[in-house]
Protein backbone atom coordinates (compact mmCIF):
# COMPACT_ATOMS: atom_id res chain seq x y z
CA UNK A 1 0.00 0.00 0.00
CA UNK A 2 2.86 2.56 0.99
CA UNK A 3 4.24 2.56 -3.02
CA UNK A 4 0.10 3.33 -4.20
CA UNK A 5 -0.07 5.95 -1.23
CA UNK A 6 3.33 7.45 -1.68
CA UNK A 7 1.73 8.42 -5.26
CA UNK A 8 -0.93 10.04 -3.59
CA UNK A 9 -3.84 7.38 -5.11
CA UNK A 10 -6.65 6.23 -2.72
CA UNK A 11 -8.18 3.18 -3.41
CA UNK A 12 -11.69 2.44 -1.42
CA UNK A 13 -14.14 -0.26 -1.98
CA UNK A 14 -17.84 -0.25 -1.81
CA UNK A 15 -19.12 -3.45 -0.86
CA UNK A 16 -22.95 -3.30 -1.67
CA UNK A 17 -25.96 -5.51 -0.30
CA UNK A 18 -29.17 -6.66 -2.52
CA UNK A 19 -30.06 -3.98 -4.87
CA UNK A 20 -33.94 -3.87 -7.06
CA UNK A 21 -33.47 -4.91 -9.94
CA UNK A 22 -35.78 -7.11 -12.53
CA UNK A 23 -34.11 -10.14 -12.50
CA UNK A 24 -34.24 -10.01 -8.34
CA UNK A 25 -38.13 -9.15 -8.36
CA UNK A 26 -39.08 -13.10 -7.70
CA UNK A 27 -36.87 -12.64 -4.02
CA UNK A 28 -37.72 -8.61 -3.28
CA UNK A 29 -40.60 -9.57 -0.93
CA UNK A 30 -38.59 -12.03 1.25
CA UNK A 31 -35.41 -9.74 1.11
CA UNK A 32 -37.46 -6.88 2.67
CA UNK A 33 -38.97 -8.90 5.63
CA UNK A 34 -35.33 -9.19 6.59
CA UNK A 35 -33.85 -6.33 6.37
CA UNK A 36 -33.98 -3.47 9.33
CA UNK A 37 -35.07 -0.38 6.84
CA UNK A 38 -37.90 -2.58 5.07
CA UNK A 39 -36.82 -1.51 1.35
CA UNK A 40 -34.06 -2.62 -0.79
CA UNK A 41 -31.59 -0.23 -2.47
CA UNK A 42 -31.64 0.88 -5.99
CA UNK A 43 -28.50 2.13 -8.29
CA UNK A 44 -29.40 5.52 -7.21
CA UNK A 45 -28.93 5.47 -3.65
CA UNK A 46 -25.71 4.27 -4.30
CA UNK A 47 -24.63 7.97 -5.58
CA UNK A 48 -23.59 9.53 -2.60
CA UNK A 49 -21.62 7.25 -1.51
CA UNK A 50 -19.38 6.81 -4.58
CA UNK A 51 -19.14 10.54 -4.76
CA UNK A 52 -17.61 10.76 -1.47
CA UNK A 53 -14.97 7.66 -1.85
CA UNK A 54 -14.12 9.44 -5.71
CA UNK A 55 -13.80 12.94 -4.97
CA UNK A 56 -10.59 14.73 -3.90
CA UNK A 57 -12.32 18.10 -2.83
CA UNK A 58 -14.82 15.60 -0.02
CA UNK A 59 -12.69 13.29 0.52
CA UNK A 60 -8.89 13.37 0.32
CA UNK A 61 -7.65 11.34 3.26
CA UNK A 62 -9.77 8.41 3.19
CA UNK A 63 -8.09 5.11 1.79
CA UNK A 64 -7.79 1.77 2.25
CA UNK A 65 -11.06 1.48 3.24
CA UNK A 66 -13.98 -1.21 2.43
CA UNK A 67 -17.61 1.03 2.83
CA UNK A 68 -20.37 -1.74 3.83
CA UNK A 69 -23.64 -0.32 1.64
CA UNK A 70 -26.06 -3.13 2.96
CA UNK A 71 -28.14 -2.35 5.49
CA UNK A 72 -26.96 -3.36 8.33
CA UNK A 73 -26.27 -7.18 7.24
CA UNK A 74 -22.51 -7.20 7.70
CA UNK A 75 -23.00 -6.21 10.88
CA UNK A 76 -24.99 -8.94 11.99
CA UNK A 77 -28.48 -8.88 10.29
CA UNK A 78 -29.96 -11.76 9.19
CA UNK A 79 -30.57 -11.94 5.85
CA UNK A 80 -31.16 -16.08 5.31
Amino acid sequence: MSEITCQQTRINCISPGGFRAPMNEPYVDQVISRISYGVMADSSDMNGLVLYVSSNEIDSYVTGSCVAFDDGISCGGKLW
